[in-house]
């Protein structure tokens, strides 16, 4: 026998959807460099928080932006403004005459890979975990 009915209306909250993002997210610093056509280039991202992260790229192209916006779509690491005039990273690139192709993050390998197009060039550039690797010998 039931004295009492009780209706509960859940409704959907974006909290369990930021603690599933943390699980994959990258977070500190990432480095890497690749030599094409007889230049080096160097990138860095140091992730600052789940939003905020800053951004480097020196050799052919010279980019150093801090406190970029950027949210996660999946795998993809989307910064948020790189279209709009004004924004770091979107004037640097511009400047270069680089476009970028795409950021995307691996958390299975915890890589970052930076795509852009620089010319007629589509280049890749893989960073790793800065402390992931082992450390020189002293």
């Amino acid at each position: 026998y039931s004295v009492m009915s009780i209706d509960m209306v859940l409704s959907k909250t974006g909290e369990f959807k930021t603690i599933v993002t943390l699980l994959g997210a990258p977070e500190g610093t990432y480095d890497g460099s690749k030599t094409v056509l007889g230049q080096t280039i160097n990138a860095e991202v140091v992730v600052n928080s789940e939003t905020s992260m800053d951004l480097s790229i020196s050799g052919v192209i010279s980019l150093a932006c801090k406190d970029e916006a950027y949210h996660l779509d999946g795998s993809d690491v989307v910064v948020d403004n790189i279209n709009q005039a004004g924004d770091c990273a979107h004037d640097a690139l511009e400047e270069n005459s680089v476009t970028l192709k795409g950021v995307t993050y691996d958390d299975s390998k915890d890589e970052i890979t930076v795509s852009v197009k620089y010319s007629v060039m589509s280049i890749d550039l893989v960073l790793s975990k800065a402390s992931a690797r082992p450390a020189l010998p002293t």
